[in-house]
């Protein structure tokens, strides 16, 4: 019986690394679909900002009260308002974490955000106007959920980038 090959050894070899080819496959498309599933929570949180910001915001001036504002928008009759995107930004500022905190819970984000605003200059100019608003998508963000929109400020179409981000997964 010495060295002699019997085929139960090699179904039962065999059977044992189907299986492990199967737990190595399942735990890989379940990592992925958790990542996959976390960039389109992200993304969907960043659509639903987007939203919020392209309205007129509720109360009208929400700016002048974080505290009493519940919907912080940046639009004036489909139009948008430069007093706004200011205070936005001023709100989303570094030295205002209070305020960010807010706007967060508005926004009813998992992550931080990012939104930066560029109108379209037809000549090109390198000096153009724009605004990048709250803390800036680091480079070691693990999930960034990212949503382009248009809009139109001072009369010139603008490209409005809402960016939300995590260092960790999961939020």
């Amino acid at each position: 019986m010495k060295g002699q090959y019997f085929s139960f050894d090699a179904i039962i070899g065999a059977v044992i690394f189907i299986m492990a080819i199967g737990l190595l496959l399942n735990y890989w498309y379940g990592v992925r679909a958790v990542a996959q599933s976390q960039e389109r929570h992200l993304g969907t949180e960043a659509l639903a900002m987007s939203d919020t910001l392209l309205s007129d915001g509720l109360p009208f001036n929400w700016y002048n009260n974080i505290l009493t504002a519940k919907t912080p928008g940046l639009l004036t009759g489909n139009v948008l308002n430069k007093t706004k995107i200011l205070r936005f930004r001023d709100h989303s500022a570094a030295t205002a974490p209070a305020n960010y905190t807010r706007l967060k819970e508005l926004f009813g984000l998992s992550g931080e955000y990012y939104v930066t605003i560029q109108p379209y200059k037809p000549d090109g100019d390198p000096d153009a106007e724009w605004y990048g608003i709250g803390n800036e998508t680091p480079n070691d963000a693990v999930e960034v959920g990212h949503v382009t929109r248009a809009g139109i400020y001072q009369g010139m179409l603008a490209k409005i980038d809402i960016y939300v981000w995590s260092l960790k997964l999961g939020g």
